[in-house]
C-alpha cells in the first residue's frame, strides 16, 4: 500500500454520527421538558398534600385538646390555610386526570428518544475504535516507517562489514571472529534500547477525539521520551530440575542370597570311548555294516 494512499471512512462515519447524536439529544431533551411539564401536576399534588397534613394534624391537636377540656367555649374553627389546601389538592388533582393520558404519551416519546440516542452512541464508539485503528495506521505509515528505514540503514552499514569479513573469513579466521563480534554487537545494540510508550499522550488523543471527530495523533515530545536500558537477552541453558523430584528415603543395597557350590555327582565320564559311535564289544548288524557284503534293506513300495 503506497504511503500517501491513507483512507479514513471511519472518521467520515464519526463525523456523521456526531451531527446526528447532536439532532438526536436536543430531540431527547425537548421529550424530556415535555414529560417534566407533565409531571408537575403531580409533584404539586404531593407538595400540597405534605402541606396540608402538615396543617391538618396542628388542627386535630387543638380538638382533641377542646374535647379533653369538656368542650367548655367554641369549637375551634377551622384555619383558613386547611380549606385552602383542601381546594387546591382538589383542583390539582383534577389537572392530574386531565393530563395523565399526555404524561404516558411523552414518556413513551421519551423512551423511544432514548433508545434511538443510545444505538447512535453505541455506533458512534464503534467508528472510534476504528478512527483509532486507521489513526494508527496512519501514523506508522507516514512516521513509523521512514524512521525504521533510516534505523536500518545505519544498522546496514555493520552488517555490510560484517558480510565482507566472513567472505575474507575463508582465508583468515581472525577476520570470521571480527564478523561474528560485529554480529554480536548489531544483535545487543537492536535488543538494548527500549523507548516506553507514553500512556498520557494516548488518553490525551483519546479525550480530544470524543470531541473532535477530526483530532490528529500528537506528535511525540523529545522531552517526555523515556529511554529504558535493557539486558540483552541470551540463550540460557536449561536448568536441572531433577533434584526436585521426589524419589524417597534411598534405600540400602539389599545382599545377593548365598548359594553354596554342589559337587558334580558324575565327576568322571561314565561311559568310555566316543558319545555317537558304538559301544565297544558290540558288532553292528549286517544292513549295517558298511564293510559287509553290501547287505540293503528294501525300499518300501518297491
Amino acid at each position: 500500500m503506497p504511503l500517501d494512499t491513507i483512507s479514513a471512512p471511519a472518521r467520515a462515519e464519526l463525523v456523521a454520527l456526531s451531527v446526528e447524536i447532536a439532532s438526536a439529544t436536543a430531540d431527547r431533551d425537548a421529550a424530556l421538558q415535555a414529560v417534566e411539564r407533565f409531571e408537575r401536576p403531580a409533584a404539586e399534588v404531593q407538595i400540597a398534600r405534605a402541606e396540608y397534613a402538615a396543617s391538618k394534624h396542628a388542627y386535630d391537636v387543638q380538638v382533641v385538646s377542646w374535647y379533653e377540656g369538656g368542650c367548655i367555649g367554641d369549637r375551634p374553627e377551622v384555619p383558613v390555610e386547611l380549606l385552602r389546601l383542601e381546594h387546591q389538592i382538589g383542583d390539582l388533582t383534577r389537572n392530574l386526570g386531565a393530563v395523565e393520558s399526555r404524561l404516558e404519551a411523552a414518556r413513551s416519546v421519551l423512551d423511544e428518544q432514548n433508545r434511538d440516542l443510545g444505538a447512535l452512541a453505541a455506533r458512534k464508539q464503534s467508528a472510534t475504535y476504528r478512527v483509532i485503528v486507521e489513526a494508527c495506521r496512519e501514523h506508522l505509515q507516514r512516521r513509523c516507517v521512514p524512521a525504521m528505514i533510516a534505523s536500518l540503514m545505519e544498522l546496514s552499514i555493520p552488517e555490510a562489514l560484517a558480510v565482507e569479513l566472513q567472505g575474507i573469513g575463508v582465508r583468515d579466521p581472525e577476520a570470521l571472529s571480527a564478523a561474528r563480534a560485529i554480529e554480536q554487537m548489531v544483535v545487543e545494540t537492536r535488543q538494548r534500547v527500549a523507548v516506553r510508550a507514553d500512556q498520557h499522550q494516548a488518553r490525551a488523543f483519546m479525550s480530544a477525539l470524543a470531541e473532535d471527530p477530526q483530532a490528529q495523533l500528537p506528535a511525540p515530545h523529545q522531552g517526555d521520551i523515556e529511554i529504558v536500558e535493557l539486558e540483552p537477552r541470551t540463550i540460557k541453558p536449561l536448568e536441572d530440575y531433577s533434584r526436585f523430584i521426589n524419589r524417597g528415603e534411598p534405600e540400602a543395597a539389599e545382599p545377593e542370597p548365598f548359594v553354596p557350590a554342589l559337587s558334580d555327582p558324575m565327576p568322571g565320564d561314565p561311559v568310555p570311548g566316543p558319545v555317537f559311535g558304538p559301544m565297544p564289544d558290540e558288532t553292528l548288524p549286517p544292513w549295517l555294516d558298511s564293510a559287509g557284503s553290501g547287505f540293503r534293506p528294501p525300499l518300501i513300495g518297491h
